[in-house]
């Protein structure tokens, strides 16, 4: 049913569902190829940053524990500081829990605290009792230790026991509304008797400060670090988008949970659902120091934003080969080389003089409107020969007949006057050599007649045939460049556009915008020109292959504004990106041709078809003057296209009554005497001009012009200044006799050596006399 469908259409849709069955699916696979290669490759890219970003701060993190953990080495080294520490224990062992701290202890324990750029500082007696706390809102004490607390009394146990320094898990403690951890280390006098503990909170504001570094995660990124905490995931930072607090930070529990796995030691990235709901893409792993984990992070509609833009640029790519095999289909549509072939092999028969050849062709379209013309003309020149054999036959006829009188008049002659032999003797031979020449006169004037529409026939069809097969020449090797050009760069696109940074793109879309507007007149001296001058230009800025570029660049048609695409000359894709933009513009080039060849062809079949048309009606037509000298131009334009120049002066003439086809005949045959006379080379100026109620034609040549003495001949029948065997004598002969029906008149002007001017004068409003006559 479809095949059926297709078969019914014209010509253009069968060749469109043709092209576009070839061409779609190889579309379709090769966007999804080239968006799931650069989805991967984008993937790859986002995770490297993500984890280069994981690696900086947890470095950071790593580094800024490890100098709270020295400096809280170095603090219980003072002398000054162990001092402080002895007096402190021994005081409150003494007094009361409820005597007030010495001011000046106080403040000398605050003046550490912040030198050393340590948070809350405890002292802890050897009895594990908390003695001090620069933090007074803690309100801690050793016996009021529970097990909320029972990280710091295990914290507390393991440094006085090992008599080194220890460090907790984070924490929430009573004061606090965030996590925090503790770092314990042993104090001990010079003599190395163990006072007690020191403890010192560690700052989380320097650790947020750290994870709060967006540096290159763009408008949505950020870095969470989590941590267990009595079963529950806390983040022991505040967040881009969440301050800190006790809250539990809830994920997808129905997925899988990258802190689950970096709390157990296990890297690794992708995407999930985090605690806003939007999808992301992250990186995990686990800190050692901070016994946490480090998650980084970023929105997937953000990270994925450049193959929003990649599915734009495949789409444009998408649409523009679409519409190039469209407009390539539609164009070879308009002529088909066997149908043609066809013609010109019919046409050749003809103008051998097999008057019975047919076309047969199954097309219904413009191509089968032009077979029936054609075979319509070939009926037309059969129907003219047997009308010429007609008429042979009645010359021949009248002849016997005249012979048969001038017989019977001899016999009279010869009863009344016998005396008269030798009158009679001469009478015989005059009849003699009469009918000789009759007989030769028969046979010259059919031999010339046919061989006048002969050769006239002969230089037409092999003229359109030359102009046929030129443009048909130029159409196979356009699309067959447009075949191996887009076969050879569209599975390579996606991925060299992939390779373009953002100025390579926009310069590479620059390019190829304006080689297809590259203007197809200026001469191949006018190209070598461009070139050398855009060479000369490239060498001079260092540009090693200036030669090869110059020339792609000149056959793109661009040789302006060449330092607009430096960028292009030093890009690490120059070649590259030359070659894709010339393999490019190759393509629109050559559909560029097929639009020019195929309206070559279309216009010579459009002038073949009106010159061939023929009324039959035996009634005048309405016919415009100049569209019909415009057709018998265009079907000798192969003649005339090299070394004949053709000036028009074509006022606007209405349509005349006329018989345009028999008008057709005189242009014809005025044009063609015109060119023989200047041997194909010169001027040929015509003038269209309305002058009261007739039309003027005029038709002036640069040719040798016609000698004075044989001007009064020229349009009698069987005259010719011509060779042997290129002219009959009859052209001007039918044409002065065709101008004559239409009431008209012809007449010329000549000068040796400069030319001549026919002259036609045809009226416009005429009752005229339409009785047909012989031409």
């Amino acid at each position: 049913m479809i095949f059926k469908f297709i078969h019914s259409q014209p010509i253009s849709i069968q060749l469109l569902f043709m092209f576009l069955a070839i061409e779609f699916p190889a579309e379709i696979v090769l966007v999804y190829v080239s968006y799931y290669n650069a989805e991967n490759i984008l993937s790859k890219e986002l995770n490297d940053k993500l984890q280069t970003t994981y690696e900086r701060q947890s470095r950071q993190i790593t580094d800024y524990f490890d100098n709270q953990i020295n400096h809280i080495n170095i603090l219980v080294q003072i002398p000054d500081f162990i001092r402080l520490s002895r007096e402190t224990i021994q005081d409150r062992t003494i007094a009361s829990d409820q005597k007030p701290f010495d001011p000046i202890i106080k403040q000398s324990f605050i003046q550490y605290q912040e030198s050393f750029k340590l948070a809350n500082l405890m002292i802890v007696s050897s009895d594990r009792r908390i003695v001090f706390s620069t933090d007074f809102g803690m309100n801690i004490d050793f016996s009021q230790i529970n097990s909320e607390n029972d990280e710091i009394r295990q914290l507390i146990d393991r440094s006085s026991i090992m008599l080194q320094t220890e460090f907790s898990d984070f924490i929430f403690i009573k004061g606090r509304n965030y996590p925090t951890a503790f770092v314990a280390t042993p104090i001990q006098e010079e003599s190395g008797r163990f006072l007690g503990i020191l403890i010192a909170e560690i700052n989380n504001a320097s650790i947020t400060s750290i994870v709060n570094d967006y540096t290159g995660l763009g408008q949505t990124g950020e870095s969470i670090i989590l941590s267990q905490i009595e079963g529950k995931i806390v983040s022991t930072t505040s967040t881009r988008f969440r301050s800190l607090s006790e809250d539990e930070f809830s994920l997808d529990a129905s997925k899988p949970l990258p802190v689950d796995e970096a709390l157990q030691g296990r890297f690794g990235s992708g995407f999930y659902t985090d605690y806003r709901g939007r999808e992301v893409f992250a990186y995990w792993n686990y800190i050692p120091a901070l016994r946490s984990a480090l998650i980084v992070k970023v929105d997937k509609s953000e990270a994925f934003a450049s193959i929003q833009n990649l599915r734009y640029i495949l789409l444009l790519i998408v649409l523009a080969t679409l519409g190039i095999v469209v407009l390539a289909a539609f164009s070879a549509a308009n002529l088909f080389s066997d149908p043609i072939q066809k013609l010109t092999l019919a046409a050749r028969r003809l103008s051998e003089g097999n008057l019975d050849e047919r076309i047969i062709l199954p097309q219904r379209n413009e191509i089968g409107l032009l077979k029936d013309t054609f075979n319509q003309m070939a009926e037309n020149l059969q129907k003219s020969q047997k009308e010429l054999q007609n008429y042979n036959i009645i010359l021949e006829q009248k002849v016997k007949e005249r012979t048969h009188e001038l017989q019977k008049a001899y016999n009279e002659i010869t009863l009344i006057n016998q005396e008269v032999v030798l009158q009679k003797n001469n009478l015989e031979s005059a009849n003699v050599q009469l009918n000789n020449t009759l007989e030769e006169l028969q046979s010259t004037q059919s031999h010339l007649v046919e061989s006048e529409k002969m050769a006239m026939l002969g230089q037409l069809v092999a003229g359109i045939a030359h102009e046929i097969n030129t443009p048909m020449g130029a159409i196979r090797s356009s699309v067959s460049n447009i075949i191996i050009n887009l076969d050879s760069i569209i599975h390579q696109l996606p991925e060299f556009f992939s390779r373009l940074n953002a100025t390579e793109k926009e310069l590479f879309l620059q390019l190829m915008e304006i080689a297809s507007q590259k203007d197809m007149s200026i001469s191949a001296r006018e190209e070598r020109k461009y070139r050398r001058e855009l060479q000369n230009q490239l060498e001079e800025t260092g540009i090693s292959n200036a030669m090869d570029i110059a020339e792609k660049l000149v056959e793109m048609g661009i040789y302006e504004n060449m330092e607009n695409y430096n960028a292009l000359y030093v890009s690490s894709l120059q070649k590259e990106i030359f070659h894709k933009a010339h393999t490019l513009s190759g393509i629109i080039r050559s559909a560029n041709t097929i639009n020019l060849a195929s309206d070559k062809a279309s216009k010579i079949v459009f002038a073949l078809k009106n010159y061939a048309r023929k009324s039959y009606s035996g009634e005048m037509e309405e016919h415009s003057i100049t569209q019909g000298i415009d057709t018998v131009l265009t079907i000798y334009h192969n003649m005339m296209k090299h070394s004949v120049e053709i000036f028009k002066d074509f006022e606007f003439v209405e349509p005349i009554l006329c018989y345009s086809d028999e008008l057709n005949q005189v242009w014809t045959n005025i044009i063609h005497n015109a060119l023989q006379a200047m041997e194909y080379k010169g001027v040929i100026e015509i003038s269209v001009k309305k002058v009261e109620e007739k039309v003027l034609i005029s038709f002036k040549d640069s040719g040798k012009g016609i000698p004075q003495q044989i001007q009064g001949e020229i349009f009698k029948p069987f005259f010719t200044t011509k060779p042997m065997g290129e002219g009959s004598g009859l052209g001007l002969d039918i044409v002065k006799k065709i101008i004559d029906k239409h009431q008209g008149k012809i007449y010329f002007k000549s000068e040796v050596s400069i030319g001549t001017t026919f002259f036609i004068e045809l009226p416009i409003v005429s009752q005229m006399n339409t009785t047909p006559i012989m031409s």
